[in-house]
């Protein structure tokens, strides 16, 4: 998981039906991913971290592993949103969670 940029911003958001996930690199500008939050799966950091490999570089962080199949990819693929040990991290991934469940539950 090497990042050939030292920093990068990202942004997501969410709708009731809609994930949207910026993130912008000087090495290659900026992607845009979208999701249906009816097909998202989340999961926490320690579960990304107990399935990478010993010698992958993780960020330390509360983050979230977000896998979809994102709109114009042909394959279910996932991306960590790292996301601050703060109160406001806190607060989207938990609002995160229930609108995946909302969404979910139709």
């Amino acid at each position: 998981m090497a990042d050939p940029d030292p920093e990068h911003r990202t942004l997501a958001l969410f709708t009731p039906r809609w994930l949207v996930v910026t993130v912008t690199r000087a090495s290659t500008g900026t992607t845009v991913l979208s999701a249906r939050l009816d097909g998202v799966t989340l999961a926490e950091h320690s579960a990304l971290t107990a399935r990478s490999p010993r010698n992958a570089q993780l960020p330390e962080d509360s983050g979230v592993s977000i896998t979809a199949q994102w709109s114009g990819h042909g394959e279910v693929g996932s991306y960590h949103v790292a996301l601050g040990d703060d109160a406001d991290g806190e607060f989207f991934l938990q609002a995160l969670r229930r609108a995946v469940t909302e969404a979910k539950q139709g």
